[in-house]
């Protein structure tokens, strides 16, 4: 936890010789510094900071008198909260690429376990020209470490409407990697393969599954985005009532700059204390 952060500088021009500036970044809540020798005290809020500003606050709660990374609760499915808290979207493939998620695939997230998506085959058609997948991807909007993924269909339908072949993969979003991990996501559009620019390291790739309620490990490793592909059933079709997702711990990364302060003129400085 970084309480606050001092910035005290000598002015050598433009203003009297010597002139002592204090800028405090957060601690918004404590009083002045109590100094001896007079002096000008500028106050600046953790929250102030502006991209317009080049600040940047990148997976860190800011109170008044602290700045702390992110924590997940293991209890908490972060799925709802994507669009809503996290900064992040839920978007689907389409002909045209990856698009923000339609209507019918709120049923997901939404928190309603009476109401569910239908695997019916009405999505897109994958390479080959084989049977029609349906995509998901999940981006957090940062990278976290996540726990689990749990998915399952309406109560009434657990006994036939479970997904038979699936696969989870997961990127950390990290563009050095982008290229390297095993594997791509394309899609034929008229007479050639298409590349969504997305490649993913596969965690889960079931085939024949037979179970309807489904806790799904991740590895602790930092995860951005998370992929969910699946076909139409051979047999019947599979839905999914709720999507969710459970991370654990804080942010495996956080940043946090000021603002750009402009001292006006050269200036001397004199200690940076936190």
């Amino acid at each position: 936890m970084l309480p606050y952060l001092i910035l005290a500088f000598f002015a050598l021009c433009s203003v009297p010789a010597n002139a002592l500036t204090i800028y405090r970044i957060g601690g918004g809540d404590l009083d002045r510094p109590d100094l001896d020798v007079p002096y000008e005290f500028v106050q600046l809020d953790w929250a102030d900071a502006d991209p317009n500003m080049h600040g940047v606050i990148e997976q860190l709660v800011v109170g008044a008198g602290f700045l702390v990374p992110q924590r997940l609760d293991p209890n908490v499915n972060l799925t709802p909260l994507i669009e809503s808290e996290l900064g992040g979207e839920i978007r689907i493939l389409e002909w045209t690429g990856w698009q923000v998620h339609e209507v019918e695939d709120v049923a997901v997230f939404d928190q309603d376990p009476e109401t569910a998506y239908l695997g019916d085959g009405h999505y897109l058609r994958a390479p080959g020209y084989g049977p029609q997948m349906k995509y998901w991807l999940f981006d957090l909007g940062g990278r976290f470490f996540l726990d689990r993924i749990h998915i399952f269909p309406r109560e009434k339908f657990k006994t036939h409407r479970f997904i038979e072949n699936f696969l989870i993969g997961i990127n950390d979003g990290d563009p050095l990697k982008d290229g390297t991990r095993g594997y791509r996501v394309q899609w034929y559009f008229g007479n050639g393969l298409r590349d969504t620019g997305f490649d993913f390291d596969v965690v889960h790739d079931i085939s024949e599954n037979t179970r309807s309620d489904l806790d799904l490990d991740i590895p602790a490793v930092p995860v951005r985005y998370l992929l969910f592909e699946g076909p139409e059933n051979t047999r019947g079709i599979w839905e999914v009532a709720e999507f969710e997702i459970y991370g654990a711990g804080p942010a495996p990364f956080a940043r946090y700059v000021s603002n750009v302060i402009d001292l006006g003129a050269p200036a001397s400085f004199g200690p940076v204390t936190w």
